[in-house]
């Protein structure tokens, strides 16, 4: 479980600066292949799904896409897997520039799109859409999820800000909290931290996602933990299980005061179209007393007059 947790959080957070292969291809591609599930769930979000023909191990939302022929793992695809599809694009993370170099090497059109920030999350979508024919719809798309995005922010605006953990992956079922790897002070998850109305308990700039133990959670001292559990439900653990192990740190600042929050959705470590949903849990989360409105097509249209 936390193997494949890491695996799909890792690929999503390399370089900060997007790189793009051969940009937008000449026509809109009929045979996609996508080498990471928030490049799949980006490519459903934008209405060609019917044109991805290959995928990861790792793409199982939506539905449909875990259906779709498997082309290897995130951080390992098999390019004759790929070829064997025949595609006419192939969309990566720029974490994948060597796939992207071999695929290059055969003719095969590929674009790499970043994926470590909010901002680069965002710019994919329009970048792939632009790829793929669907400019305008990607467009609509980003506006969206940005106006979803202001919304929070001006919710929890002048708030204090509380220290929060974020927990990105580890070994649950012994009991006990042992070592945790956590998100660090740069990038995609501190992002949705602040965005949400907290700050980072960890501020650790120089590795993205730290492994911490006991002593290094008691020293950073955060007021609210989120733990991402994505692949609970793949185990006989339960929400209360992960609830009774945190219980196990007694003076840490959040567990004596009952903060924290298990996160158990399939797409909290995605970083595709529905981070927002984990955006607005995280701010529900941090700051309970706050009303966030919920997204509507009249509310998208008013935000965005």
């Amino acid at each position: 479980m936390l193997l494949g947790i890491l695996a799909g959080v890792f690929a999503g957070c390399g370089p900060t600066d997007p790189s793009s292969g051969a940009g937008a291809v000449a026509s809109p591609p009929s045979r996609i292949v996508s080498l990471a599930p928030s490049l799949t769930e980006i490519l459903f979000a934008l209405g060609v799904g019917d044109r991805v023909v290959g995928v990861t191990s790792y793409c199982d939302y939506p539905p449909a896409a875990a259906a779709l022929p498997k082309v290897g793992g995130l951080l390992d695809p098999n390019i004759e897997a790929i070829v064997a599809l025949r595609p006419d694009l192939v969309v990566l993370l720029n974490t994948h520039q060597n796939v992207e170099e071999q695929l290059r090497s055969m003719g095969i059109r590929s674009l790499l799109v970043g994926g470590a920030t909010v901002d680069q999350v965002l710019a994919s979508m329009v970048e792939i859409g632009e790829a793929c024919g669907c400019g305008e719809r990607a467009r609509k798309l980003e506006g969206r999820l940005r106006r979803r995005m202001r919304r929070i922010e001006q919710a929890v605006a002048g708030r204090p800000r509380p220290k929060v953990l974020l927990s990105i992956g580890r070994t649950m079922g012994e009991g006990m909290i042992k070592d945790i790897y956590v998100a660090g002070e740069d990038g995609y998850f501190s992002e949705l931290i602040r965005l949400a109305g907290g700050r980072n308990a960890c501020d650790e700039k120089t590795i993205a996602f730290p492994l911490v133990t006991q002593e290094g959670i008691l020293q950073m001292g955060p007021d609210i933990i989120i733990e991402l559990a994505a692949d609970l439900e793949k185990t006989t653990l339960s929400v209360e299980d992960i609830q009774r192990e945190w219980r196990t740190l007694e003076h840490v600042p959040a567990v004596e005061h009952g903060h924290v929050a298990v996160c158990t959705e399939d797409y909290v470590t995605v970083p595709g179209p529905r981070f927002i949903e984990l955006l607005e849990h995280m701010a529900r989360v941090i700051h309970p007393e706050v009303v966030i409105p919920p997204a509507t097509a009249a509310s998208d249209s008013e935000a965005a007059r």
